[in-house]
């Protein structure tokens, strides 16, 4: 059943919501304690390394946007979980778009861990009379009101390529926390068979880092031309399709999660 209704999808969410409050919650938790931590960590000198508290957070923003087929699964804790998919009245379409959806969910509860343990820090470092004591999120804020922010295409596509390619990894590999680690290794393998021939080809002497960095530059530049556009939106599109054909395969095989893999 590959049709898509949106009533049943409705319901499907409601449901798979209700099942997966709890990891939400432990999820939100837990980026707040880790957060907090470690901005008092980098707070915690005389002149509070509040440069190195918002880079770490658009870091970390940018890896949950990029990875985040890898939270696909995440909130399959327990057999039972994958059981419950496998049986309940809903078509494939509709079960890879809500699964799909986890990462958008878990977004704005880490923008909230932000707020929560920025505050956190502020209280404890205001108490503790550090100097200089700012709010992380308000500086996040005038990073973005400032002319000089912004993101290149060519960068914005690659990013939206690697996504796609992340997506397909989580159901082909079907790991609940670590495909996102087996499809980064699967892509310098791939680097490794393409550049070490043509290190080799043409003489150059250059390190591997160099290399590949080299060649991500290169693509992204090519991502900034009219066919570079159009490539990489249809890779992004083969990619997806091609996570929504391993996703039915799996429905059909009755394993969503490789149980071995955890």
């Amino acid at each position: 059943m590959n049709s898509f209704s949106f009533n049943r999808f409705l319901r499907f969410a409601r449901w798979t919501l209700e099942g997966d409050k709890r990891y939400y919650i432990k999820t939100s938790v837990q980026l707040s304690v880790v957060l907090a931590f470690l901005y008092l960590v980098y707070t915690s000198a005389g002149d509070g390394d509040y440069r190195a508290c918002t880079f770490m957070t658009w870091v970390m923003l940018a890896a949950i946007v990029i990875a985040g087929g890898n939270y696909m699964f995440h909130s399959f804790e327990q057999k039972d979980s994958m059981r419950q998919l496998l049986v309940v009245p809903a078509s494939n379409l509709e079960k890879f778009i809500m699964r799909y959806s986890t990462w958008i969910l878990v977004l704005p509860l880490f923008v909230l861990s932000i707020c929560v343990a920025d505050g956190i820090q502020y209280v404890v470092n205001m108490v503790r009379q550090m100097p200089d004591t700012t709010s992380v999120v308000g500086r996040m804020m005038d990073q973005v009101a400032t002319k000089d922010f912004h993101l290149p295409l060519g960068l914005f596509l690659l990013c939206l390529w690697l996504h796609s390619f992340i997506l397909l990894g989580v159901n082909f590999f079907r790991s609940r926390k670590f495909a996102w680690v087996f499809t980064l290794l699967a892509i310098l393998l791939l680097m490794v068979l393409v550049l070490v021939p043509i290190g080799a080809f043409t003489g150059s002497s250059r390190g591997l880092f160099y290399q590949i960095g080299f060649l991500m530059g290169n693509f992204t530049k090519a991502f900034e031309s009219v066919i570079g556009i159009v490539a990489s939106l249809l890779l992004t599109a083969l990619n997806t399709w091609l996570a929504y054909r391993l996703f039915c395969h799996w429905q059909l095989r009755g394993r969503f999660v490789n149980t071995r893999i955890k």
